[in-house]
């Protein structure tokens, strides 16, 4: 049932003076944006066009009573709030929610409603976290589609869900900090969130973890990547995946020891985000097979335009 009166939430940070109108969606900057983005610009946590939670506070009682500062940083942390989102036929505030999460993943940096919604690093700059770039009049279909994904899903929200844990994980490969293994582990943890959406929009079917990618690729008529494909009786990327989750090595070695990829699997990291984001980007319902059937392989940004 639709609320009769519109729900607003706030969110940032994003440095752009967005004004978007999307179906029921409105989006609009806060009249101090340029003095926000001035002002994280010059942050002494920004590296890089990243910026980093500061370091941990601990507070003391008693004879030794004050703060001290602790030698690590914190993990969670905030930003300020640059725009507002109004909705003008919400069902409720979680469908706010999940277009700020849409939004994020169309931007391709994370937005946040909530006081600390930032994990161990975030960019400041748009397209950062993505391997497309959608503006204009794309950006609102885009976000519409997104919208009626949830409309849509509204009776069974742990579709819903899975979009935003595939984002999620996608978003927290990228840490600049991290080691290959890690930015592998949590990749491949997106492509196993975008499998689980998938198997949800299509219940008939059911395929080996082995097989999944490949399956999803024929699916949404995405270019297979080689090291997805079978190979006698192994999937390289599979196997690869069993190694570190089940017996904790990477590439034969112990968690963080590995120098680099083999050659079989140079620029896997690069292919493995594309594919999540044309997985997300089919399964949100946008309509944008020149983006989704290109090749994973190509190292520029696309263009994602709709229709």
């Amino acid at each position: 049932m639709t609320n009769p009166l519109p729900i607003r939430a706030k969110f940032g940070f994003c440095p752009l003076p967005l004004r978007i109108t999307a179906g029921s969606i409105e989006i609009e900057p806060y009249p101090d944006l340029e003095a926000a983005v001035e002002e994280l610009k010059d942050s002494p946590l920004v590296h890089r066009d990243w910026i980093y939670p500061p370091l941990r506070e601990a507070h003391r009682f008693g004879d030794n009573a004050g703060t001290v500062q602790l030698p690590y940083q914190s993990r969670i942390f905030g930003l300020r709030k640059t725009h507002i989102l109004t909705h003008r036929s919400a069902i409720e505030m979680d469908q706010l929610e999940f277009d700020v999460w849409a939004l994020s993943f169309l931007l391709g940096m994370r937005l946040s409603t909530t006081d600390a919604g930032f994990l161990d690093a975030t960019p400041i700059k748009p397209h950062s976290l993505v391997d497309f770039l959608v503006t204009g009049r794309d950006l609102c279909l885009s976000l519409e589609c997104a919208d009626r994904f949830w409309v849509d899903n509204y009776t069974n929200l742990d579709r819903v869900k899975v979009v935003c844990s595939a984002i999620h994980s996608l978003f927290l490969a990228q840490r600049p900090q991290h080691l290959q293994f890690e930015s592998f582990m949590y990749l491949y943890t997106a492509i196993d969130a975008c499998y689980a959406l998938a198997a949800m929009l299509r219940p008939h079917c059911r395929v080996g973890h082995s097989d999944r990618i490949a399956w999803m690729c024929t699916e949404f008529q995405i270019d297979c990547p080689r090291w997805a494909k079978r190979s006698g009786t192994e999937v390289p990327v599979a196997r690869m995946r069993n190694q570190a989750f089940h017996k904790a090595l990477f590439i034969d070695q112990p968690l963080g020891f590995t120098a680099s990829f083999p050659p079989a699997f140079r620029g896997i990291e690069m292919e493995l985000k594309a594919l999540v984001c044309r997985l997300v980007v089919a399964m949100l319902g946008i309509p944008a097979p020149s983006y989704i059937n290109s090749s994973v392989h190509n190292p520029q940004i696309s263009q994602l335009s709709v229709g």
